[in-house]
């Protein structure tokens, strides 16, 4: 029987991905959160970037929405020019290793834990990881 567990990840349209040179199985962390939600009194989504930054992973995105729904507040969040403080969701989007990821995954849910959140793992693959500071296809 064929190998085919390279073909089942990273898709590309409904077809599987062939592995080629610069491919690499990587995996992509999604962590959603509220602009509100702290880490001690620090803001809970530059205390996981930290994180990521002291675990020398490959990189970490913050991304804010502009609206949100989440069953355990029962309404829906937006933004409003009078509101001093807003509860918009926030999405921090970690791609990495399958290896490296698995490490972070016991300090993030300590993390998101106190408040609430929801922590997404997605396989995918990666071309290249490009970097101007680093050696052509080196990581």
């Amino acid at each position: 029987m064929a190998d085919n567990s390279n073909t089942d990840l990273g898709r590309i349209g409904s077809g599987p991905l062939v592995p080629h040179e610069g491919f690499e199985l990587m995996q992509q962390l999604t962590v959603f959160i509220k602009e509100t939600d702290n880490a001690g009194r620090r803001p809970l989504y530059l205390a996981i970037l930290e994180m990521v930054q002291e675990n020398d992973c490959a990189g970490a995105t913050v991304f804010k929405g502009i609206a949100g729904y989440s069953s355990s507040s029962r309404t829906i969040q937006r933004a409003g020019f009078a509101d001093i403080q807003q509860h918009l969701p926030l999405v921090i989007v970690i791609v990495d290793t399958a290896t490296r990821i698995e490490m972070l995954l016991p300090r993030l849910e300590e993390m998101v834990r106190p408040n609430g959140g929801l922590l997404t793992i997605q396989d995918l693959g990666g071309h290249r990881y490009l970097h101007a500071t680093l050696p052509h296809g080196k990581k």
